[in-house]
């Protein structure tokens, strides 16, 4: 095609020369390296078409169409009430309607007769609802470029047959600038006078020099941001890193929830969310903070925000992103069946459940695992196992079998992730507020080997106290130094961290784990009882590893099938105190007796399930995993 004009115009200008003497004196072409044609037929001047074109997606929420737009003003009816709709400016007011109820259908219906706008700015006038989805159904699919504008005024020189410039043509809009590209005839030619400056989404100028840098980037923005084109009001257009700064700039209150058709706004009062820059998610309840993951992402041209808490499966979803903006954000699916309305909260940040100092300064506004954005690290509360060196692993053998390493109101450790190793290098002690606290010290993994009773270590008032952790590759040396009222403690282990389970349970735990059993058959991986008395193990695994368990969801029935026959019993799960127990029970007469308990759930998961009961100085633990 270049070479084709080259040539053309090459033999045009010297018949110029020849005929110069009997012609009157006309404006002659500029050279061929200073000019930059545009035929009418190429596919530069399709582009700036396509770029110019009428954006009828502002008023969808009327006329659910993106080739049309209506003409103020207009009459419509929203779930039965009137409303006359002056300018542009009204729209919102529809949307303030659908969004005053979250269950409620919302319907609108249009007045007619009204005057539209057609693509191509022509007005029309339509006298019925059957004729405007007849007009719509004509546009066929969506060809406008709304990503990137041409800032106006422009200027265009215009060339006839014989390569001489006519005239010079300034448009002020793309109204003008499609009209003239949409008359151009065949054998007409026109160059842009450069340079010209194009405007993109989010506003950012960018200067044209040439055809080819045009073209370029109006070919780039045909698929570069999301042009909010479809009929669902709440997408409102914006971009993925406005959204991202948006969401990290406060917390977040849950406003309504509804999953699957159902109001559950109820079962989750006072939950807010944190969204940190580092990808991670806090909900934090009245008692408890759960962690999660987020992210934001493009799919198919509208914006989700990835959420998943890993029991918490209300809360996780692929939720569409819409109504960005006054303090609120909707999340929701494309029946909104799932829906999540979150109201954003800038009044002092979190409450702090317990205040702490990190290496001495004082912590953001946050919860003791959340929200430490200047921090290498996060601080978690929930139970520990210390793993040391030697393979042996610590738990507190007094009291309660939970009583592990908790981190709740005293010494932190610094916990990074919720199911691996999870402690970073660094000084923690106490806070201020908390030096005249009871603590009961209830953590083996800091008590000195000479402590030989569970008396001498609880019900002691802390009066000061550090523990230092320093890590050399995967392992931790844990330094520990407590002033008490009878005394002090100090002592140091060497391994490293795992968790155990978070501080609290709810009913989506419930829910959650009655899937996972009834989904599947399990075997027992793991079944053993450790009596602190002599530091001796007693371990029964190899008498059920035989054994398949079928739970039964409807009857609440369990079965234990072997070859040498079937074990019939019952289960259920119950919450207590925020702690999820699987309860058990077994045909007495047989071998399976000692499974007949309450158990607390430790762990869970689709694949393996982990139970402790605890009595009579014996710790026994049982761990179901997934049938292969």
């Amino acid at each position: 095609m270049k070479n084709l004009l080259k040539n053309f115009l090459v033999l045009s200008f010297l018949g110029f020369l020849v005929l110069t003497s009997c012609q009157d004196e006309v404006t002659e072409l500029p050279d061929e390296e200073e000019t930059e044609v545009i035929a009418a037929s190429s596919d530069i001047a399709d582009l700036i078409t396509k770029t110019t074109l009428l954006d009828g997606s502002k008023d969808n929420i009327i006329d659910q169409a993106s080739c049309t737009t209506v003409v103020f003003p207009v009459t419509v009816f929203v779930n039965d009430v009137k409303i006359t709709i002056e300018s542009e400016e009204g729209l919102d007011f529809i949307e303030e309607i659908y969004d005053e109820y979250e269950d409620d259908i919302d319907e609108l219906s249009i007045q007619f007769p009204i005057n539209i706008i057609l693509g191509d700015y022509t007005q029309i006038t339509i006298d019925s609802q059957q004729q405007l989805e007849s007009v719509i159904e004509e546009c066929g699919e969506d060809q406008d470029i709304e990503c990137v504008d041409f800032e106006y005024p422009v200027s265009i020189s215009v060339y006839d047959a014989n390569n001489e410039i006519l005239d010079t043509k300034t448009f002020q809009s793309d109204e003008s600038l499609f009209g003239f590209f949409a008359e151009l005839k065949e054998n007409e030619f026109v160059s842009f006078n450069y340079p010209i400056k194009l405007v993109d989404y989010e506003g950012t100028q960018t200067v044209i020099n040439n055809n080819a840098e045009l073209e370029e980037a109006l070919e780039v923005a045909k698929n570069e941001c999301d042009e909010d084109d479809d009929n669902d009001y709440n997408d409102d257009d914006f971009d993925i890193g406005y959204l991202n700064e948006y969401l990290a700039t406060c917390r977040w209150r849950m406003e309504y929830i509804k999953r699957n058709g159902q109001n559950q706004t109820e079962q989750y009062p006072d939950v807010y969310f944190v969204f940190k820059e580092n990808n991670t998610i806090v909900a934090t309840f009245p008692d408890t903070d759960i962690e999660g993951t987020w992210e934001t992402t493009v799919t198919e041209g509208d914006p989700v925000a990835n959420i998943n808490f890993q029991i918490i499966p209300d809360f996780s979803n692929q939720w569409k992103v819409g109504e960005v903006g006054e303090g609120k954000i909707k999340l929701y699916n494309e029946s909104e069946e799932d829906k999540i309305i979150l109201k954003k909260d800038c009044s002092g940040g979190l409450e702090l459940k317990n205040q702490f100092v990190i290496d001495g300064t004082e912590p953001k506004y946050g919860t003791p695992n959340a929200y430490y954005r200047d921090q290498l690290s996060t601080i978690n509360q929930g139970k520990f196992e210390l793993h040391l060196v030697n393979g042996e692993v610590r738990s507190n053998p007094w009291g309660d079998w939970d009583d592990y390493v908790e981190v709740t109101q005293g010494v932190i450790i610094n916990l990074k992730s919720s199911d691996v190793e999870i402690i970073a290098a660094g000084t923690y002690q106490y806070s201020q507020e908390l030096t005249e606290s009871t603590f009961t010290v209830g953590t083996r993994a800091f008590i000195d080997e000479s402590t030989t009773s569970s008396s001498d270590i609880e019900g002691i008032t802390i009066t000061g106290g550090t523990v230092e952790v320093t890590r050399e590759g995967s392992t931790y040396a844990i330094n520990y130094n407590f002033t008490y009222d009878g005394g002090t403690i100090t002592g140091q282990y060497e391994g490293t961290l795992q968790y155990i389970s978070n501080s609290g349970h709810t009913q989506n735990d419930v829910a959650a784990l009655k899937d996972y059993i009834a989904s599947s058959d399990w075997v027992v991986n793991s079944f053993v009882s450790d009596y602190q008395d002599d530091w001796m193990d007693d371990d029964i695994t190899s008498d059920y590893s035989d054994y398949l368990f079928v739970f039964d969801f409807e009857n609440s029935t369990v079965a234990a099938i072997s070859n040498a026959g079937t074990v019939a019993g019952v289960w259920s799960v119950l919450l207590e105190d925020n702690k999820m127990m699987l309860n058990l029970s077994f045909d007495t007469n047989g071998s399976f007796t000692e499974f007949n308990r309450t158990w607390q759930v430790h762990e869970y998961s689709a694949t393996s399930i982990t139970l402790k009961t605890n009595g009579n100085d014996v710790i026994t633990e049982l761990i179901f995993t997934k049938a292969e």
